[in-house]
C-alpha cells in the first residue's frame, strides 16, 4: 500500500508550516506558564497534527493498494439445445447422455481449471441440467457474444462448443469469434452430418413477354 499525490510533493511542506503557525499562535501564551507548559505542548502537538491532516487532505492523496490473486484458467461448455440436435433417430440418446457427458467434462477439467456450462437456442440459459433440445430458433452469434460479455477482463482460457452448426437467427459467428483474444475454441459436432435438401423447386410461372 502507498500515498500517491495528486499534486507537488513540495506542498507537503506547506501543510506542515501551516500546521505549526497556527498550533504556536494558539497556544504561544500556555507555554511560559510553567503549570500549563506540559499541557499546552500536547494540545499544541495534537491541534497541529488536525491542522496538517486537513490541509494535507486537500492536496487530494490516493492511497494506492495492490493485491495479487491467482485464477484458474476458465473454461466454458456452451451446449446447442436446439430442436436441430436432437432430430435423429437416436435423438433419445442425444437427450439422455449428452448433459452427463458435459458434467464429466467439467469434471475432469475442474483440477486445473475453473469450468462454467451454458445452453443455448433463442438466448442462453445457465447450466446443463434441463435441455429439452425444444429451442426453435438457434443464435449461435449471441451467446459466444453473451460469453464474451459474462468474462470480459477474466482469464478465460477456452470455449468448448457443442452444436450441429446451424443457426437461423443472428449473425455469422465467426464476426463474433473476432473479439475473443488469446482464447481457444474447441468444437464438437452434434446431430446429422448427412447434407439433406431442404428446398425443392419444382417450377417457376412467369411471363413470356413483358411489356
Amino acid at each position: 500500500m502507498s500515498i500517491v499525490l495528486t499534486s507537488p510533493g513540495w506542498l507537503v511542506l506547506v501543510c506542515v508550516v501551516l500546521s505549526i503557525v497556527p498550533a504556536w499562535f494558539l497556544y504561544r501564551h500556555s507555554f511560559y506558564h510553567k503549570e500549563n507548559k506540559r499541557l499546552a505542548l500536547t494540545l499544541g502537538i495534537l491541534r497541529g497534527i488536525a491542522f496538517f491532516m486537513l490541509a494535507f487532505l486537500l492536496l487530494e492523496p490516493l492511497i494506492r493498494l495492490t493485491q495479487n490473486r491467482v485464477e484458474k484458467p476458465i473454461v466454458v461448455v456452451l451446449a446447442d439445445n436446439s430442436l436441430s440436435v436432437a432430430s435423429l433417430k437416436d435423438s433419445s440418446q442425444t437427450r439422455k447422455e449428452l448433459p452427463g457427458q458435459i458434467k464429466n467434462l467439467s469434471a475432469a477439467l475442474g483440477e486445473k481449471f475453473e469450468t462454467a456450462a451454458f445452453n443455448f437456442g433463442d438466448g442462453v440459459n445457465d447450466g446443463v441440467e434441463v435441455m429439452k433440445f425444444d429451442e426453435k430458433l438457434t443464435d449461435i452469434s449471441q451467446a459466444l457474444e453473451e460469453i464474451y460479455t459474462r468474462f470480459y477482463n477474466r482469464n478465460l482460457g477456452a470455449v468448448v462448443l457443442l452444436s450441429d452448426g446451424i443457426y437461423n437467427k443472428g449473425a455469422n459467428p465467426l464476426g463474433t469469434l473476432r473479439k475473443f483474444k488469446n482464447v481457444s475454441f474447441y468444437t464438437v459436432g452434434l446431430g446429422d452430418t448427412v447434407v439433406t435438401k431442404d428446398l425443392i423447386l419444382a417450377d417457376v410461372l412467369y411471363n413470356k413477354t413483358a411489356f
